[in-house]
């Protein structure tokens, strides 16, 4: 069988990580959350790299999380933020009037902010438990894929905008063509995804950022060449500055794990004091600003 890339469908591709499903199911354990069923008679997965784009997907394609699977994920208190760092920066390309569709809306605060603002909004979302919030706050959400939604919406929307949503589709290059076809010519197509040229590049084996739960990965590179697979254009980027709450996050990641390895046994007292200067650092300078944090942020033109 051969193997092609969900962007471009060809089969310019190649192979960089083999990883055990037993690892990916041990990994969710500690969170209490059983994903065995997602690797049914699978002894490994796949990464793959698009060598065409720099667009990393994992295969199986059909290892994507079902509706329960984000119910679990919701008793995490940080799963769905009230507000975002992309939010302050999506907000500024939505005019009073305008017709948004926000794919895999959440719990639907940053629509619900945007009709307050004057716009007229839609929302898509599956997880049951976050459509009930969403209809609790009388916000207009259809539990549908974008590539449904599509089909009966051409040309509909101003702007059309995703955050930490893109990540999660196998089907990527369908999910973006329906959402160009749903955006009006000349409308914004708004895309925020975790940066894997950013900080957590160091965390690779992160069971959140693996199957069930992502189903690909991005980076400044990927994100451009989608130029030249659909019929858009970059206006800009932005790059998410370090967050506060992803400080100890970042210390884990890029110092943490590092003198674990070489210090073995000293390695907690080395941590322990590296650490506490690398918060004294991120709380008391400007460093936060300087350094790339989670998420990069992808404005389009619908050509």
């Amino acid at each position: 069988m051969v193997i092609i890339s969900p962007l471009t469908k060809k089969s310019n591709i190649k192979l960089r990580r083999e990883i055990t499903t037993d690892f990916i199911i041990g990994q969710w354990r500690p969170n209490d959350i059983n994903v065995e069923r997602f690797f049914s008679d699978l002894d490994r997965i796949f990464l793959y790299e698009c060598l065409d784009t720099g667009y990393k997907f994992f295969y199986p394609f059909n290892l994507g999380g079902d509706n329960q699977f984000y119910k679990d994920l919701q008793k995490f208190p940080w799963y769905y933020f009230d507000w975002k760092w992309e939010y302050d920066m999506a907000l500024k390309q939505v005019n009073p009037g305008d017709k948004v569709l926000e794919i895999g809306c959440g719990q639907g605060d940053f629509i619900a902010k945007l009709q307050k603002d004057g716009a007229t909004c839609m929302g898509l979302e599956f997880n049951d438990a976050a459509l009930a919030m969403c209809e609790k706050k009388g916000l207009d959400v259809k539990n549908e894929t974008i590539q449904k939604h599509a089909i009966n919406n051409h040309e509909k929307y101003n702007v059309v905008c995703s955050f930490q949503v893109m990540e999660h589709i196998a089907e990527i290059g369908e999910a973006l063509k329906a959402s160009l076809d749903v955006l009006k010519t000349g409308g914004k197509l708004i895309i925020s995804v975790p940066n894997h040229n950013g900080f957590i590049k160091h965390d690779e084996f992160n069971c959140f950022d693996m199957p069930p739960h992502h189903m690909g990965r991005w980076d400044e590179r990927s994100l451009k060449n989608l130029e030249n697979i659909f019929n858009l254009k970059l206006i800009t980027m932005h790059f998410e500055p370090l967050q506060t709450y992803h400080y100890r996050y970042y210390y884990e990641t890029v110092f943490g794990v590092k003198i674990n390895t070489l210090f073995g046994s000293l390695s907690k007292i080395i941590n322990k004091i590296f650490a506490r200067i690398s918060l004294y650092l991120l709380v008391h300078t400007n460093l936060p600003k300087k350094i790339k944090g989670h998420s990069i942020l992808a404005i389009y033109k619908k050509s």
